[in-house]
């Protein structure tokens, strides 16, 4: 039992991507990735699902409309993490461990900086943020959970980024399996605590809230446990956690664009909720059956998710390496396997559509509608499986402000469509919805002839 404590927290498990077999590195980064993000969102879902079951309507509702403010905010940091995560697999690819660990300390110093920063920004935009999502007239009860659960949430923002700046360290040497025990570790610590504060001590969203923020301070003080005690480059020291001025700078040249990258989506995300809370129809019943629908759809592109994780580490490192050729042949193996697995999947999903809202709520009118969403919806998680690859591949090359780019255009025509058909055509939920289905078949697109591009060449990584 010792031993394998200390092989979990000590030992080194890097992965080298610039040799061997192309699909095999890419399973082997990903299926741990693909586990992590799946208990990820099973207790961020589990929020939602115990204040279903306990039939807590308001409650459910609240939590569902939060979605998009929570990733706008946390997705600033979760740029930074990707830039951080991008350099240091680089500099890993080129064998430099002592720049891998300068890297190292001023990714973490910047994540105590930041976190401390968002929780006070947070916290004081919280009540705005709520007007802006729920509108000026917003269900009473409705607004009184979303504060309680959003103020919480900022309260505990720091653990959370720590796990997750830590993880993509990890992630950068090649180091998939730990961040998903810790990950893991903190989804079933989640669940258990949801359910007897809910269920048992009727804590309602408070209790939710709260059980969120432990399981992230375990999941975090897990992963700087790893990183004060591992032989690994990224190995930290208290005496050197300090900003490297090139390598932060260096980052923030990749960070950058995926910040805005990643916010201008959760933007997005945020608008869509705006457009949904005014559809026509009872707010509780429409915000319920995007929230069951949203909660619920976010399982059937993870597998891409994982693969675009996987690719970019491996774009990252096969050009710190030199190998360029290789780089672009793993985009191309990760696409195969993106579309390979996501096509059951979507089988899958329009064949059991009207029994998976029942997962989440016992409510007939709820149910059907979101039954509805899975249907219409069914094409967007195998156009995400063609884009993903090509978009991570560009943003493993260091090609951040093209993602950048296609980001921006993907919510400016989003928004053009939902302002459109709610002025002109319907303001139902369905109408509102199918952008998604639309935007994401142009992203798609658009992904493909920019790999085309601007990917980097044999003898074109000059340009």
């Amino acid at each position: 039992m010792r031993s394998s404590f200390k092989r979990l927290f000590s030992s080194r498990h890097e992965l080298d991507m610039s040799e061997g077999r192309i699909s095999s590195l890419l399973i082997r980064y990903a299926v741990p990735v693909l586990c992590g993000n799946i208990f990820m969102y099973l207790y961020n879902m589990v929020d939602a699902w115990v204040l279903g079951r306990s039939g807590q309507t308001e409650a459910y509702a609240a939590v569902g409309s939060l979605s998009g403010v929570i990733q706008t905010i946390v997705a600033v940091f979760w740029g930074f993490a990707a830039g951080a995560e991008i350099l240091t697999a680089r500099v890993f690819g080129s064998h430099d461990r002592e720049r891998v660990s300068r890297a190292a300390h001023t990714a973490m110093g910047f994540t105590l900086i930041l976190g401390i920063v968002l929780t006070a920004v947070g916290l004081l935009a919280a009540p705005l943020a709520l007007r802006f999502l729920l509108g000026a007239d917003s269900d009473p009860e409705i607004y009184r959970h979303a504060r309680t659960y959003l103020l919480i949430f900022f309260a505990g923002l720091t653990p959370m980024l720590v796990y997750n700046m830590g993880a993509g360290l990890l992630r950068s040497i090649g180091d998939t399996r730990r961040p998903f025990v810790f990950l893991t570790t903190a989804s079933v610590i989640n669940i258990v605590l949801d359910a007897a504060f809910v269920f048992v001590f009727d804590f309602g969203v408070a209790g939710v809230a709260w059980a969120t923020v432990i399981a992230q301070l375990v999941a975090a003080v897990m992963t700087v446990t790893v990183l004060f005690r591992t032989e690994a480059p990224v190995r930290l020291s208290l005496r050197r956690l300090r900003l490297d001025r090139a390598l932060f700078f260096g980052m923030l040249v990749l960070a950058i664009p995926a910040a805005l990258t990643r916010s201008v989506g959760s933007v997005s995300a945020a608008l869509m909720q705006s457009y949904i809370a005014g559809a026509d129809g009872e707010q509780a019943l429409v915000m319920g059956s995007y929230t069951t629908y949203n909660k619920l759809a976010v399982f059937f592109t993870q597998p891409t998710a994982a693969l675009g994780a996987a690719v970019a580490t491996f774009v990252s490192q096969n050009l710190g390496a030199g190998r360029v050729s290789r780089a672009r042949r793993g985009v191309a193996v990760a696409l195969g396997l993106a579309v390979t697995v996501t096509a059951p999947l979507v089988l899958f999903r329009i064949l059991l559509a009207e029994e998976l809202p029942y997962i989440f709520i016992d409510n007939a009118a709820i149910a059907k509608t979101a039954a509805g969403l899975f249907l219409y919806l069914s094409p967007t998680p195998l156009l995400v499986s063609f884009s993903s690859p090509f978009s991570s591949g560009l943003n493993g090359a260091g090609k951040n402000f093209i993602t950048m780019l296609l980001s921006f255009l993907q919510v400016a025509l989003a928004q053009l469509y939902l302002y459109l058909v709610v002025r002109y055509v319907a303001n139902d939920i369905l109408t509102i919805t199918f952008g998604e289905v639309l935007v994401s078949g142009l992203t798609a697109l658009l992904a493909f002839l920019s790999f085309l591009l601007f990917m980097p060449r044999e003898r074109g990584m000059g340009r």
